[in-house]
């Protein structure tokens, strides 16, 4: 599926959904119908029961991801379908994209989007990260330029000040992600590139990925937990 840099920082903003909203929202973008942003048919208790949560705590979890516009809900002959903000999150071709905009009267998001992978997005639900690693994580994959990895990151001041977060909790979050195989760093540099891992999300073409994860595997010690 195809992510928007944009909406993905906006979401990655502390405050802006609770861990469960985040949750919610990642568990969904891996039930995405194929040329869509639609996730159809939608049952709460079975969404709740996936992913080992409350009812109410999924319910709650829904309304605030319709209350932020990240998604609207629909009901049509006893089926209730969820679609995402297409302006956010397409799986898809960028024709289907287009079209799908069009039909909705939705001004085209900005022609750059960075590619996540549904198994390993799988994964990182299931490993149950604190909300504050998940934003950052989020924040990365928004900053990929070419392949899988981001420009040097600057300041963590001011890298953490961009999505309202602490430098303590930025850094902790990259000591974090870095152990369980999301992202590498050189020399455990808080201010230099960061490359997350490419099973995970990449911005390119498929060989040039194909490129990527063989050089995750060789340059991260026993190739990265999630590579």
């Amino acid at each position: 599926m195809r992510v928007y840099p944009h909406r993905l920082t906006e979401l990655a903003r502390t405050g802006v959904l609770s861990p469960a909203a985040l949750e919610l929202l990642l568990h969904l973008m891996t039930r995405i119908k194929p040329n869509s942003a639609t996730v159809s048919p939608w049952i709460s208790a079975t969404t709740a029961a996936e992913l080992g949560r409350h009812p109410d705590t999924v319910s709650a979890a829904t309304t605030e991801l319709r209350t932020t516009h990240v998604l609207t809900k629909d009901s049509r002959h006893g089926t209730t379908s969820l679609r995402l903000d297409p302006t956010l999150v397409y799986r898809g071709d960028s024709s289907e994209h287009r079209d799908t905009l069009r039909a909705a009267h939705i001004a085209p998001p900005p022609n750059r989007w960075v590619k996540m992978f549904t198994p390993s997005l799988r994964q990182l639900i299931a490993d149950d990260l604190a909300g504050s690693r998940i934003r950052v994580l989020l924040r990365l994959i928004a900053l990929i330029d070419t392949g899988s990895t981001t420009p040097p990151l600057g300041s963590p001041s001011a890298a953490a000040a961009y999505i309202d977060m602490s430098r303590a909790a930025w850094s902790g979050a990259l000591h974090s992600l870095e152990q369980a195989g999301y992202i590498h760093r050189k020399a455990d540099s808080n201010t230099g590139p960061v490359t997350v891992n490419p099973a995970l999300a990449f911005r390119g073409r498929p060989a040039e990925r194909k490129d990527a994860r063989n050089a995750w595997n060789r340059s991260v010690p026993d190739g990265g937990r999630r590579a």
